[in-house]
This record gives structure tokens, C-alpha cells and sequence, in this order.
């Protein structure tokens, strides 16, 4: 199961402007309830997770919650245009229509809880392959324990970024990290870190 998900993507989107970032959380009021979006959210007792690893989890429940209502966001955001002025959505790549279909036909999954353990395992990584500009899974220094890995790679630090990155999948044929996030995992670790080659990783560690 491990060895399947053990995937890397490197980014495919351009940095986000202040702009997109706003018009973003618009759209995710436009697209969700004020109650659905507090069913997805983080405890905020969790006070090892930074706003923007929270944000993460976020997205992710809100895609695992409401996975039809998610597809109708996604769509919506790849409507609106870069600030290069040009529209995110690429209709001849197949990797962002799929998406859309397969968010469309998801069942709902319950929402993932945060893992201090889990945590642990994907900050220690992120920190490690950061620091050495490395990509993969792997470990040195790090110990093992999860049951899943995702990892994402972005010259921007923006959370949809690298969320999209491994949602969309772009050139991964498995769709390995799309379906790590849409498997029925109990419990997660999000860390956002500085990448010595890329600019920023985030590394997501999952478990049953």
C-alpha cells in the first residue's frame, strides 16, 4: 500500500498574487456553508499547525466532505484568471478535467483529524529534504510510521498551490497522490517548509 502512494510532483502552478488568494476565499464562501466549512476546520486546540497547515486540512476535509460541492469550487477557481491574465483552466490536459469527474462521482469520507505523531513524521521530513533540496521519500534521518506520504514542491507558498499539485496530479498516470487524499485515512500531519531547490514543500503523512 505504502510503496503505491510513494509519488512526487513537482509544482505546476505559478505563484499566487494577493489578488487570487482573496478571490479565493470568496469563492469558498460562495461555495460552502458557514457550518460546513466549521465541520471541516481544525480544532483550534491544535496549536502546533500553523494557520497555513490548517488551511490544508481544511481543504482536504472540505474535498473529502463535500466532494461534489468541491468539484464545483475547483471549476469555479480555474475559471478565474492568473495574474498573468490568463484562465488556470487548461482544457486539453486531461490531468485537471479528471479531476473534476472524479470529484464528481467521490462518495463522501469522513474528515481527516490532525496527528501530533503524524505531524512529527511530516515536519521532520520536510525540514530534512528542504534543507538538502531533495525530493522523494527517502528518509535519512527520519524515522517511518505512516501509512501513506504525499508530497508537494512550489515556488510559491500559497496552500492551494500545493494542494492542487497533488489533487490535479499533473503527469502522474497512478493518480497516487489524488487517491491518498480521497482513501477513507483516519488521521494526518501537514508541514509547509522551505525547500532549498524548489521554494517551498509541504509534506502530508497519513494513517488508519
Amino acid at each position: 500500500m505504502k510503496g503505491l502512494h510513494l509519488l512526487v510532483i513537482l509544482s505546476i502552478f505559478v505563484s499566487s498574487s494577493v489578488f487570487s488568494q482573496s478571490s479565493s476565499v470568496k469563492l469558498l464562501k460562495k461555495h460552502f456553508t458557514s457550518a460546513e466549512a466549521k465541520k471541516a476546520k481544525i480544532d483550534r486546540k491544535v496549536d502546533y499547525l500553523t494557520s497555513e497547515e490548517k488551511q490544508i486540512f481544511l481543504y482536504m476535509n472540505l474535498c473529502r466532505l463535500y466532494p461534489k460541492k468541491f468539484a464545483e469550487f475547483y471549476l469555479a477557481y480555474l475559471q478565474q484568471y492568473d495574474e498573468n491574465g490568463y484562465k488556470r483552466w487548461k482544457q486539453k490536459d486531461s490531468y485537471y478535467f479528471t479531476l473534476y469527474q472524479d470529484l464528481k462521482r467521490q462518495k463522501p469520507l469522513e474528515a481527516l483529524a490532525s496527528s501530533k505523531k503524524m505531524f512529527d513524521l511530516a515536519k521532520c521530513w520536510a525540514k530534512e529534504s528542504g534543507s538538502k533540496g531533495i525530493v522523494g521519500h527517502n528518509r535519512r534521518r527520519c524515522k517511518d510510521g505512516y501509512d501513506s506520504e504525499c508530497c508537494s514542491y512550489s515556488s510559491s507558498s500559497s496552500v492551494l498551490n500545493l494542494l492542487w499539485n497533488l489533487l490535479v496530479d499533473d503527469d502522474t498516470p497512478s493518480f497516487g497522490h489524488r487517491r491518498t487524499i480521497l482513501t477513507n485515512y483516519k488521521e494526518a500531519g501537514v508541514s509547509i517548509q522551505k525547500h532549498k531547490t524548489y521554494g517551498y514543500c509541504v509534506v502530508i503523512d497519513f494513517s488508519y
